[in-house]
């Protein structure tokens, strides 16, 4: 996942069931992506590392001003979600 700014959502395991997400930009002096944030300790799953790394995203997003925002609210009600 990369945002409008270039920046990246990488997610790696390390380890089985150790799961890192990483936001990367490629402006390294190798050329190669550089680390701008990363998790501090594993999660338990991809899915929680990815909505984790989107959160941190999204803050970063933030801290450079509201008008950076790129989704819209649903002007549709589609009612209540069923589980079953």
């Amino acid at each position: 996942m990369v945002d409008a700014k270039g920046i990246a959502l990488v997610v790696n395991e390390p380890a089985p069931g150790r799961f890192f997400w990483e936001l990367q930009t490629g402006e390294a002096p190798s050329g190669g992506p550089a680390a701008v944030d990363k998790a501090r300790r594993a999660m338990p799953s991809y899915g929680l590392a990815m909505m984790a790394g989107m959160v941190a995203l999204q803050c970063r997003r933030g801290r450079r001003g509201a008008a950076s925002r790129e989704f819209d609210e649903s002007r549709i009600d589609f009612g209540p979600t069923t589980i079953q």
